[in-house]
């Protein structure tokens, strides 16, 4: 055995599922933590659409603060025009009927005007009786993919040109 190593633990020994003192996790690990710093947005709404928690990655893409946002705005009002249209003829009804929706692309308004593309999914929280509490979503950031997406689309346009081009040139050279 290599020096400074320990010897694996034998099969049946719950040591081996014991987390290292090193590796314990601290209070930088906590659920808040997690919560607050996650790579995704999470927000939770009263059933009228208020939000009543949102997590600090949210709120640094859409350059907010909490205090402005919590018990202050509904989800909608973090939309465009267009995902606040999409958001209430579609997303809410959805929501309301199935409980949950989930890959939803939307665009939220940050707070300099600026749109931000996004996926959202949502479940409705139930209490004990089965009556509708609170509306927990997820945000995450798609605008590689918006990017991705639009480029692809160009790339289209280009060779679907281009193939016109061609295929009149050949047109050309067998009528000549």
């Amino acid at each position: 055995m290599a020096p400074g190593r320990t010897p694996d633990p034998a099969p049946g020994d719950d040591r081996r599922h014991r987390v290292p003192p090193a590796a314990a996790p601290g209070p930088e690990d906590s659920a808040e933590e997690l919560y607050d710093a996650a790579p995704c947005g999470f927000l939770s709404t009263a059933m009228d659409g208020t939000v009543v928690k949102v997590n600090a990655t949210l709120l640094d893409w859409l350059g907010r603060e909490r205090r402005e946002v919590v018990g202050r705005m509904r989800f909608a009002d973090l939309l465009t025009v267009g995902g606040k249209l999409y958001y209430e003829t579609h997303f809410a009804p959805l929501l309301g009927l199935r409980g949950e929706i989930g890959g939803i692309a939307l665009e939220m308004r940050t707070a300099t005007g600026g749109r931000l593309p996004v996926l959202v999914s949502a479940a409705v929280k139930r209490d004990a009786g089965g009556e509708p509490v609170l509306i927990r979503t997820t945000v995450f950031d798609a605008s590689d993919r918006r990017a991705y997406e639009e480029e692809l689309l160009r790339r289209r346009r280009a060779a679907d040109e281009a193939r016109d081009l061609a295929e009149a040139a050949r047109r050309e050279a067998e009528a000549a």
